[in-house]
This record gives structure tokens, C-alpha cells and sequence, in this order.
């Protein structure tokens, strides 16, 4: 960023505790145009410093983010960044929040993508200090980042990780002797030249749309050995080999173009939200991929606004033309000979014509009830894939979907869900698991019809 924005930035910093009324004030001046104003709040916001919306002919800045606020924290050559990274973890911890369904309420925070972004920096500085120093305490810590938040268990690892890291903190000299600092580390990882790759972060649920995107990129020229997607053989992850280590060699070996694939699944998948973190921690150049419905305003993370985001179900049109932008910048990063317009036309427009037939293949599948749609969801979406049912005299039969509970009681809830629950076992999609009809759990016909596009659901 340029000297004029960072020394505007500082001035702005120094007025955090009244924000919104110091840039009222700043059009409200003489000092900067109001075009001026409008472009360096422009400048800040794409740089991910600051939150803010235009109306009015000018910019309403609500907040400084969290890296906004630690943005200078690098300029101190004499602080490591792993220091700078657990100075916030008090501001980190307040990421909490509560979640569930009001009967059972849990504190979570991995489903914030603030807390993904500082996760992942936090893992990248740790496996560096760790490959230098095989360190015992450090490769506890690393063991500490694999274990699954799932909500649940959140608190009791984020407690333990704190603990951990401000012991860290205390004898963070010891972990980088002079010389072999952060900054000067990563400095000498920019100077070597790396060998482009492209890199498909997507849900597996995905997998079909995922294998048409890899097709087109095979039409503009890219082979197996150039395109790593975790889902699909001979593209994916050797076998024997750790998927988070193999992941973790790919941000460091190679120069990667990160095509997001964005779904509803790709949000529900903490894999997918850990490597969207690992992508905006490396810098690493990104497109962006919508499938069919779902919206930009669904976009969330670190997702760089001057990016490529191609929307499968856009106009034809502009589809088009930004299939040939992301081909041109293909070509231009991997330094390969353009194919001839009417070749590469062809294959932009099969890659276009698979996709609308996918998803008018995915309309004819039948429709489930509301309440029996929302109850296979609420099931697949945790790892156990469970519906339990329970009975008890005082509030009849209680029906829960993973970590949801459906109903709170009563006879006419009860025999609602009850419904639900039957109408799902006779399409097949869940099954008893137990001998007295109280375990259910999704059946693999149930997670497709969820990896297709679901059709409207019957009222």
C-alpha cells in the first residue's frame, strides 16, 4: 500500500473509540474532496482494513478489522510475527458467540472466518519454527491445531491453545535466534521462484460441477500434474500421505491460483473454510466460482474483491466473457500457447452446456416435504449423520437432526416430526441403526440427494 494511504490509515487508527463521527467530519472539511475521500476509503476497504458501505455519494466506515488494527505491528522489525499473532489472541477469544437451537446453546467460534484467517497464520508460523528446530513443545501445539472444533469442543481446545501459546510468547527469543526471524524467512521464500499450480478449494459434495471445471481447465491446456482438486483421481492426494501436510506443501512449494468453488456446502465444510484462511495467510491469487444459486451476496471470508467471480447461472453472455478472462489469465500465469479461437470456443461453450444440463438434471429430483428436508439437512450436516428419537411421559417424542432439536414437545409436534422422520425412511435417505427404533442415520442415497442441487421443496 502507498505511503499516502498507510499515513492516512495511521490517522484514522488514532480514532477508533468515534469512528463513523471522525469521517463525518473528515467531508465534512476542507482538508480532502470528497472524491478523494471516497477513493482512499476504497483503497482501505479493498486491502481489508477497514468495514464500509457507500451512500449518499460517500463512504460510512463502521469498524476497523482485526488485521486493520494490527497492520503495523509487522513495521516492528524486532517482534516476530508469531509474537504479533498471540498479542490478539484476547481480541481473537472474543470471536465467541452462541449457537443452537435455544434448548441446547454451545460457545463456537470456528465458524468465524476472522478466527479461520488468525488460525491458519498461527499454524503456517508454528510448522516453520517446528521444521527448523523440531521443537517438542511447538509439535505439541501442532498437535493441539489438528483436533476438530465442532462447536462442542471449542472452548475446551481454544483454552488449551491460549495456555499453550502464551508459553510460547514468554520464550518466543529462544524459537528465532538472529537471523532466522519470520520476516527474513519469508523475504527469502519470495525471492525463489515457484512453479504455478492451480488449486480447487470445494466441497466434495460438489464433486460433479467440480469435475467439469477440471475439464475446462484440461481444455485450456493444464495437465494432471498442473492442477491439484483433493476429489478426483489422479488430481488429488497421493495415497499414504497426510491430506493437512500434503495441503500445507502445496502453499509453500508451489505459486498457487485458488479457484474457489462456492456452495452452501463449501460453508458448511471446515476443511474448505481452513484452505480459503491458508489462501488470504500465503496471498496466493484467487478465482471465484459460483454454482447455480448461490448468490454473490452469500460470499463471505477472504475473498479478494479485485478477483475474477464467475457465477455458473450469469447471463450467457457475460458468462462468456468471463470464462475468456480467467482463460487469458491462465494462459499469461502458465506461459501457454493459445489455442486457436474456434477451439477454445468449443470447449467454453461444452464446459456451459454441461453445467445448465446438470442443474436442469438436478431439478427433476423429487421434492421433499419442508419439514422432512430440513430434517435430513440438520442430520447430514454433522460428521455423526444422526437422527435420534426420544420419548419420555412429559413432553411426548423428541425428534433431533444431528445437533438440532426439531421440536420442544407436544402431541401435534410430535406427530409432525414423526412424519418427517417416517417420510425420510421411505425415500430412503435414513435408516434405523439400532434395535429399538430410537438411532437413525443418513443412508448414502440421503448425502446425494443433498450433494445435488435440492429441488423446492413440497409445502
Amino acid at each position: 500500500m502507498d505511503k499516502i494511504y498507510k499515513e492516512f490509515f495511521r490517522k484514522l487508527l488514532r480514532e477508533t473509540d468515534n469512528l463513523p463521527a471522525y469521517v463525518s467530519s473528515l467531508y465534512a472539511g476542507t482538508e480532502y474532496t470528497e472524491n478523494d475521500l471516497n477513493h482512499i476509503f476504497g483503497v482501505l476497504k479493498r486491502e481489508g482494513l477497514i468495514v464500509c458501505q457507500y451512500a449518499d455519494n460517500r463512504a460510512w466506515v463502521r469498524d476497523v478489522t482485526l488485521e486493520g488494527k494490527h497492520y503495523f505491528d509487522d513495521e516492528d522489525e524486532d517482534k516476530p510475527r508469531l509474537a504479533v499473532l498471540i498479542d490478539q489472541i484476547d481480541e481473537i477469544e472474543r470471536l465467541f458467540h452462541s449457537t443452537g437451537d435455544g434448548i441446547l446453546l454451545v460457545d463456537t467460534i470456528h465458524d468465524v472466518q476472522e478466527f479461520q484467517d488468525w488460525f491458519q497464520e498461527v499454524n503456517l508460523e508454528l510448522r516453520a519454527i517446528h521444521d527448523r528446530t523440531n521443537d517438542v513443545f511447538i509439535g505439541e501445539t501442532l498437535n493441539l491445531l489438528k483436533y476438530k472444533m465442532d462447536g462442542r469442543t471449542d472452548k475446551k481446545i481454544f483454552a488449551e491453545l491460549k495456555g499453550k501459546l502464551r508459553a510460547i510468547r514468554r520464550n518466543v527469543d529462544k524459537y528465532y535466534p538472529e537471523g532466522t526471524g519470520e520476516k527474513t524467512t519469508l523475504e527469502k521464500e519470495k525471492k525463489v521462484e515457484k512453479t504455478p499450480r492451480i488449486f480447487i478449494s470445494h466441497s466434495s459434495r460438489d464433486v460433479e460441477y467440480v469435475k467439469q471445471i477440471v475439464n475446462l481447465l484440461d481444455g485450456m491446456g493444464l495437465n494432471q500434474t498442473q492442477v491439484f482438486c483433493s476429489s478426483l483421481p489422479g488430481y488429488g492426494i497421493p495415497i499414504d500421505t497426510n491430506i493437512f501436510d500434503y495441503l500445507r506443501k502445496q502453499f509453500s512449494e508451489y505459486n498457487l491460483h485458488v479457484i474457489f468453488v462456492h456452495s452452501e456446502n463449501y460453508y458448511k465444510s471446515s476443511v474448505s473454510l481452513n484452505e480459503m484462511g491458508a489462501a488470504w495467510v500465503l496471498r496466493s491469487e484467487v478465482t471465484s466460482i459460483l454454482l447455480p444459486d448461490f448468490g454473490f451476496n452469500k460470499m463471505t471470508g477472504v475473498v479478494n474483491g479485485d478477483s475474477i467471480s464467475i457465477k455458473l447461472d450469469m447471463p450467457e453472455l457475460e458468462l462468456k466473457d468471463k470464462l475468456n478472462q480467467l482463460y487469458d489469465k491462465i494462459v499469461k500465469e502458465f506461459n501457454l500457447t493459445k489455442k486457436a479461437d474456434i477451439i477454445w470456443e468449443q470447449k467454453r461453450n461444452s464446459f456451459i452446456k454441461e453445467i445448465l444440463q446438470m442443474s436442469v438434471k438436478y431439478e427433476e429430483v423429487p421434492a421433499l416435504s419442508k419439514d422432512a428436508g430440513r430434517l435430513l439437512d440438520a442430520a447430514a450436516e454433522h460428521e455423526s449423520g444422526q437422527v435420534i428419537m426420544t420419548s419420555n411421559l412429559t413432553n411426548g417424542t423428541i425428534i433431533q437432526g444431528g445437533m438440532t432439536v426439531m421440536n420442544k414437545g407436544g402431541q401435534r409436534e410430535s406427530a409432525r416430526w414423526i412424519s418427517a422422520l417416517k417420510e425420510l425412511t421411505l425415500a430412503g435417505f435414513i435408516r434405523q441403526a439400532d434395535n429399538k427404533g430410537q438411532v437413525y442415520e443418513v443412508t448414502n442415497d440421503g448425502y446425494k440427494y443433498l450433494d445435488e442441487k435440492k429441488p423446492v421443496e413440497k409445502s
